[in-house]
């Protein structure tokens, strides 16, 4: 519309110059009559006075469609401003007092549109203390460069709630000075509360002991990691997003990856041990505890552990437990050898004392008969126990008859001792076997059945000793209350953890089945071997 109107203007200016310029050539004309002249001037001067009439009136019709179309376009800009969901601030450059603020900032701060106007200092005197001298500063050199700007800042709300504000800032400059600042600025307040939790977050798995590695389930990509797994394995942050799980575990094959991603499916979480592999080379080996997290897609976090230094120390205590049982059970031997040709021989003895003083002292009364009457008695039974805790610290069986025998006695004895019916039941149990395997069978029936008659609740339980071919099989089985096995051995009870360390001695296997109000039964296999190659190994320990 504005090429049209100075179009307009020069039709206007061109009838304006024409009109007495065809004048003057009418009236310097002399091949005409006079009254011939005269008329073509008058109608020449009539159509110029039309034309010019009629560029006068479009011209002011063009001007009052200017106005018209500045107040529409106002009218406009004003809604405009008013529909966006922001603050939309004016203010003087030199005094940062604010000549125009939008209805939004009613909702978004709770402070009056007047509050705004009428105080000069009021956007200053609201902004947050600790960025109020930061933001006025770069303000003041923007408008001094005469540079459009961008900033955030908090400002403290009519409910004294904190608010941050993100403003874009045009500086409006005319002939070089600058004559307004118009600002628009958007609530970011959630915004940065994310960033913030993000930074702690950051902050905690950084400081965390552990390795952390945020994983796609899908393709095993690296999504983040922090700086202990960096460490760890000796990789930059940036190297170690642009790789996967496969380049880093050596384990890691297909079928693995098809296991742990259905147990990750079915609980949310996977524990394991495996392996990880360093920049240059070297592998150490770690626990990963991987926990499956649903947010805006899916993640795999992986919580990683180096347990090299635990490796080391079950490998010490590895070579330190069969020293330890080697030691336990020659003390005991000891301990019940001592019991049985020392003790119980004075017990013997002094039975035979008493008994032999009750017959060549004639004049006792018979209060004082039975008084030794009772000392002899007291004296049986001690001796009785003498022999008892010596058979269990080291059964004489167990080297004179093997396990079978030895067993076979324990079943009896438990059985007559504590009123449970324990049934024995053996086949194809050579007579002899190495004495590590003999002494193993032993002691795992013997802590089991004491499980059974302490713990169970049981009236009856049974032993089963098995031999195969290729290997000895020991079941003991009760129907009493059972246990959860990995809540025994996070106990403090040693029963099942010695059991374990006595099979590993001799290259066997355990296993427990046990549940609430079911029962429980102990299963043990230990491969079979020849006696000698034992004997034959013994000696070369000895040497």
């Amino acid at each position: 519309m504005r090429d049209d109107s100075k179009y307009i203007s020069l039709l206007n200016m061109a009838v304006v110059v024409a009109v007495p310029v065809v004048g003057i050539w009418e009236l310097l004309r002399h091949d005409e009559p006079p009254s011939l002249r005269t008329f073509r001037l008058l109608v020449v001067l009539a159509c110029g006075l039309f034309l010019a009439v009629v560029a006068l009136l479009g011209e002011q019709l063009t001007k009052a469609g200017f106005r018209s179309d500045a107040r529409k376009l106002e009218a406009l800009n004003r809604e405009l401003i008013e529909s966006i969901r922001a603050v939309v601030r004016r203010a003087e450059p030199s005094t940062l007092r604010t000549t125009f603020v939008n209805k939004h900032v009613e909702e978004i701060l709770g402070y009056p549109v007047k509050g705004w106007l009428n105080n000069p200092s009021f956007w200053v005197e609201h902004l947050h203390p600790e960025d109020r001298e930061r933001t006025v500063a770069f303000t003041e050199k923007a408008i001094q460069e005469q540079r459009n700007h961008e900033l955030e800042y908090r400002i403290i709300a009519a409910d004294g709630r904190i608010v941050w504000l993100h403003e874009i800032v045009n500086v409006i400059v005319e002939n070089g000075v600058t004559i307004e600042l118009v600002g628009v600025s958007g609530d970011i307040t959630a915004r940065k509360r994310t960033e913030e939790s993000m930074a702690l977050f950051r902050k905690l798995i950084d400081g965390s002991n552990d390795a952390i590695e945020v994983v796609d389930p899908v393709t095993l990509h690296f999504l983040d990691i922090n700086e202990k797994a960096c460490l760890d394995l000796g990789y930059h942050r940036e190297e170690m997003l642009s790789m996967t799980v496969f380049d880093i575990d050596p384990l890691l094959d297909p079928s693995l990856r098809i296991r742990m991603s259905q147990k990750l499916r079915e609980s949310g979480f996977v524990i394991m041990e495996s392996q990880r592999r360093r920049k240059n080379g070297s592998i150490f080996p770690v626990e990963i505890n991987i926990k499956y997290i649903q947010l805006d897609r899916d993640y795999a976090v992986a919580v990683v552990r180096d347990i090299t230094e635990r490796r080391v120390a079950e490998g010490t205590l590895s070579n330190l437990s069969p020293r330890l049982i080697e030691a336990q059970e020659t003390e005991r031997s000891h301990v019940a050898g001592e019991l049985r040709d020392d003790l119980n021989q004075r017990m013997a003895l002094l039975q035979i004392g008493l008994g032999q003083f009750e017959r060549d002292v004639p004049g006792l009364s018979s209060q004082a008969r039975t008084q030794l009457h009772g000392l002899t008695e007291v004296a049986t039974e001690i001796a009785s126990s003498i022999h008892n805790l010596s058979h269990r610290l080291r059964p004489s069986l167990l080297d004179l008859l093997g396990a079978v025998a030895s067993i076979e006695r324990l079943c009896r004895e438990l059985s007559d001792r504590h009123n449970v019916q324990i049934k024995f039941v053996h086949h194809n149990i050579p007579e002899r076997m190495p004495e590590d395997v003999t002494l193993c069978l032993y002691r795992i029936t013997q802590e089991a059945l004491r499980n059974v008659v302490k713990h169970s609740g049981a009236a009856e339980a049974e032993v089963e000793l098995l031999g195969h071919d290729d290997r000895i099989e020991l079941c003991i089985a009760d129907s009493g209350v059972g246990f959860s096995p990995e809540f025994a051995k996070g106990t403090s009870g040693l029963g099942l953890i010695s059991m374990q360390e006595r099979l590993r001695l001799v290259g066997g296997q355990l296993s427990v089945q046990s549940e609430a109000s079911h029962g429980t039964r102990i299963r043990v296999r230990i491969p079979r071997r020849p006696v000698d190659a034992h004997f034959d190994n013994r000696d070369r320990a000895s040497r």
